[in-house]
């Protein structure tokens, strides 16, 4: 993976939305923040991929069944919430310079491409023959902000970076906002965004749903971010029985160890524990362990992590791959890896020497598309009633 870190997503659902055939053609409070981190070098591509018959039960995990956030709703043009057939998920891009870097009609196509990664999968546009309702509002060349302040280019994030003026004339509140962000500011990560759909008290509240990607991400990398209203695979409470976790070889962990040694005065094995096993101590201290811990089925705020049915998803776009995060880098192997794959025998005991590096992942799997058609089925009696009203609306 080209760099990754901390959603498609937002979504609250799983942002998932993709860019249909309708498109021409990875510390917030709620929701949590889920970055995708990665590694600056290769990215395990030609490692052998897992079958799913290596892998017989799947599943996914999810935040929306939890009522932490929701899917998307069913929306009629680019205003008309909780009407019409399809949930559709509006866009837009923060500024020009985020449109020209990653914008479909800039330097480059990375957006639409993620949104095809997902097309793909769900074998088109919503319809009773794709089985889903999710759709996807494609971005003018208007921008979400009327002014916005990206902060120093090439120095770290600060507080005051990403902020904008929100354009309430063009777009409504809720609209997924896409941020470009420079390689210093990303440290690593290819790509950041919000989980799930939050329908907030104040409905005129902006910029509550957004992602953040950085020039050196993939579209593969975008399309996992999009993936969020899902969690991360790895994540999942039953994870200790598919992948190992090593704390101790993400980049920069020994430094957030030391200092909340410090900072708690604590000892450092008692530090090493909070910040590999704890996700709230994780997140207080911006730990790159955050993105790993199964977090014993709840998040900082103290909501459910759920796991979807049919266990484990090894071949799930929403699991990092081996070389992520690793202070290896590209150059990571089984001892370096920060996540492997491992087999268990019948007492639960590690198989020795059964650890496997695990490639990254660039297309949703069977259960990653499953996950969508359970939240954003296809209701064809909300088609037909919708068909009457207003024949040919979407």
């Amino acid at each position: 993976m080209k760099f990754l870190a901390q959603i498609i997503a937002l979504a609250a659902m799983i942002q998932l939305l993709f860019a249909i055939n309708s498109i021409p053609a990875g510390d917030r409070a709620l929701p949590v923040r889920q970055a995708h981190k990665n590694s600056t070098g290769a990215t395990g591509r030609t490692l052998p991929s897992m079958s799913n018959d290596d892998n017989p039960a799947m599943g996914y995990a999810e935040f929306i069944s939890s009522g932490h956030v929701s899917a998307w709703p069913m929306r009629r043009g680019l205003w008309k919430i909780d009407e019409g057939y399809i949930r559709t998920i509006p866009y837009c891009f923060v500024d020009k310079r985020t449109y020209e870097n990653i914008g479909d009609s800039g330097k480059s196509c990375k957006i639409r491409a993620a949104f095809n990664v997902w097309s793909g999968a769900l074998n088109g546009r919503p319809s009773a023959a794709s089985g889903h309702s999710l759709g996807f509002r494609v971005a003018n060349d208007h921008f979400c902000c009327t002014s916005y302040r990206y902060g120093t280019e090439n120095q770290p994030q600060t507080d005051s970076d990403f902020q904008c003026d929100w354009d309430h004339s063009r777009w409504p509140s809720d609209t997924l906002a896409i941020h470009w962000i420079d390689d210093v500011k990303a440290s690593g990560s290819a790509g950041s965004s919000t989980t799930g759909y939050v329908r907030a008290a104040d409905k005129e509240k902006p910029n509550r749903h957004w992602m953040r990607v950085a020039s050196g991400a993939t579209p593969d990398d975008i399309a996992h971010e999009f993936g969020h209203g899902m969690i991360h695979e790895h994540q999942r409470w039953d994870r200790d029985d598919h992948v190992e976790f090593r704390c101790d070889n993400l980049v920069g962990m020994w430094d957030k160890i030391n200092t909340a040694h410090v900072a708690e005065k604590i000892s450092p094995a008692q530090a090493h524990r909070a910040l590999c096993e704890d996700l709230a101590m994780a997140h207080k201290y911006h730990a790159p362990s955050q993105d790993y811990i199964k977090g014993a089925g709840l998040n900082v705020n103290s909501q459910p992590r759920l796991d979807g049915p049919g266990g484990f998803d090894m071949d799930s776009i929403m699991l990092y791959d081996s070389y992520s995060s690793s202070e290896a880098g590209d150059q990571a192997d089984i001892r370096t890896a920060v996540l492997v794959a491992i087999r268990r025998d019948a007492n639960g005991q590690k198989i020795p020497g059964s650890e496997t590096m695990i490639p990254h992942r660039t297309r949703p799997s069977a259960k990653d598309v499953q996950f969508v058609k359970d939240f954003y089925a296809w209701d064809e009696a909300k088609y037909q009633e919708s068909q009457k009203k207003d024949p040919g609306a979407t």
